[in-house]
């Protein structure tokens, strides 16, 4: 079973980082859930009114406050929080990924044009566009994303650990040959081997972000500025800055960190609470609007005080915990827009092919045991039970929401819909009922310590026959749907 989760967010007429706080009408619904089964709900609205700056205030989560702040983000750090909700809005990537509620890129918010390859795909040219500078007046020129990627091989020389987007021998920077700089706007990056296109723009060279060398590529405080292209050099800079980047206390007032390239450029940050602000930076060459707001996180400690404070009406932007959702109506007289949409992710349940206990690897590895299972699992039914409607179905590790062009045509609908007689007649070709299956997967699970479909999962099943129950009843021992997670797993 695989299901495509929600992130859920409710918004007044603002999207963070791009536009300015426009008036708007209160949200109207006769509706306390969410009934389209596409895990979508609601929409931005069109800016109305007189254009302001003024401030937008945006709830951060319990647990996400930023952490790190120099684009080299380490694993233990590798969070949206630290990096798209925080630092991005400093120091855009070179390619921006995500078009509205899709997967891909959005090539006006890129700060490179579309890189071109040759050489049989082992080499990748990237043209800079030249409308983007640093907050202190100098341009962003491919010096300053060759930077990058010779930190990124400085860290990770150092441990793995120190690149939360490493893996070992795949992609930046265990594949790169070499990069060099021929003109202030071109980046070459030659490859050990040839690569996919869309794999390496999509996957790899979006992580790249720009960084100014003229002010970063030191050694100290106080020191000259060094060739980093020396790794000798580039290990001590990159030690430098992740020293800098440790010391969450000064993050406003460093002066490494108040030169930007992003629209943002950071004025308040309290490292305790997590709390910060940012102010526009008005150098920004990526689009913005004609009025630009100030950004102010507010932290929660939890889920309930941040919902209150929705209802209250006392933050702009906020999000709404998954609980919450049959609290829509309320949300909206509170006067607040609301827009949910899937995650690009899916969640699903792995069998353990290898575990012997009952003879439960060799029932399991019967395809018909297999298939009947699938028939067994009402996505639909789990959606609306758990997720109170706000979540997305998905067939296979790309999901069928959001809409993107990597979902494969088998995986838009559901190849094993939901029919306890499907199920019933697969055992029964095969020789078996369900009371012969209900007793081999309780042999099976005599000694397995997997755990039960929580209660609220039960509506689907109280749906069938009594042979059915029975059966979907022993099946369920050998799923765990973890509802803190809104994830499916073997626990075995």
């Amino acid at each position: 079973m695989t299901i495509s989760h929600g992130a859920l967010k409710l918004a007044v007429c603002a999207v963070v980082g791009a536009v300015g706080l426009a008036a708007c009408s209160q949200g109207s619904s006769s509706s306390n859930s969410v009934s389209s089964t596409s895990g979508g709900f609601g929409s931005v609205p069109a800016a109305s009114g007189t254009a302001h700056a003024g401030t937008i205030t945006w709830a951060e989560a319990p647990g996400t406050a930023p952490t790190w702040i120099f684009p080299v983000v380490p694993s233990a750090a590798g969070t949206v929080s630290s990096t798209n909700q925080f630092e991005f809005e400093m120091w855009r990537p070179l390619y921006w990924f995500t078009n509205g509620v899709q997967p891909i890129e959005t090539p006006s918010m890129s700060m490179a044009n579309e890189p071109v390859y040759s050489n049989g795909d082992k080499t990748v040219t990237i043209a800079m566009k030249t409308s983007y500078r640093w907050s202190d007046g100098q341009p962003v020129t491919s010096k300053d994303a060759l930077f990058f990627l010779d930190e990124v091989k400085a860290g990770v020389k150092e441990s793995g650990a120190n690149w939360s987007q490493y893996t070992p021998h795949i992609g930046i920077p265990d594949q790169i040959v070499s990069a060099t700089t021929p003109n202030p706007t071109t980046l070459v990056i030659n490859l050990n081997k040839p690569v996919n296109p869309l794999w390496m723009t999509d996957n790899e060279l979006q992580l790249i972000q720009p960084m100014p060398a003229h002010v970063w590529a030191k050694a100290s405080a106080n020191g000259p500025i060094l060739d980093f292209t020396n790794p000798a050099n580039a290990k001590k800079i990159f030690d430098f800055l992740t020293k800098a980047s440790q010391s969450t206390g000064t993050y406003a007032t460093n002066p490494l960190w108040q030169v930007v390239d992003g629209p943002y450029k950071l004025t308040v940050f309290n490292n305790t609470t997590g709390a910060f602000t940012m102010v526009p930076n008005p150098t920004y060459g990526g689009p913005h609007s004609a009025k630009v707001p100030t950004l102010q996180a507010v932290p929660y400690t939890s889920d309930t005080a941040e919902f209150n404070a929705v209802l209250a009406h006392s933050i702009d932007i906020g999000y709404m915990p998954q609980t919450d959702v049959p609290q829509l109506n309320a949300v909206k007289r509170a006067g607040y827009h609301v827009f949910g949409y899937p995650d690009w992710g899916f969640t699903f349940v792995n069998y353990n092919f290898a575990d012997k206990t009952g003879d439960f690897n060799n029932i399991i590895n019967q395809l018909y045991i297999r298939q009947a299972l699938a028939h067994l699992e009402d996505e639909v039914g789990y959606v609306k039970a758990l997720f109170h409607g706000a979540g997305g179905l998905a067939y296979g590790p790309v999901p069928a929401a959001p809409v993107s062009p990597y979902t494969p045509e088998n995986a838009v609908k559901n190849p094993f819909p939901f029919s306890v007689s499907a199920a019933a007649g697969l055992l029964k070709s095969h020789g078996m009922t369900f009371e012969e299956a209900i007793r081999a997967l309780q042999r099976a699970n005599t000694k397995a310590r997997l755990k039960p479909i929580p209660k609220a999962a039960s509506a689907a099943p109280a749906r069938t026959k009594s042979g059915g129950k029975r059966w979907l009843k022993a099946v369920g021992r050998f799923l765990h749907l973890g509802q803190k997670e809104q994830t499916a797993q073997a626990v075995r």
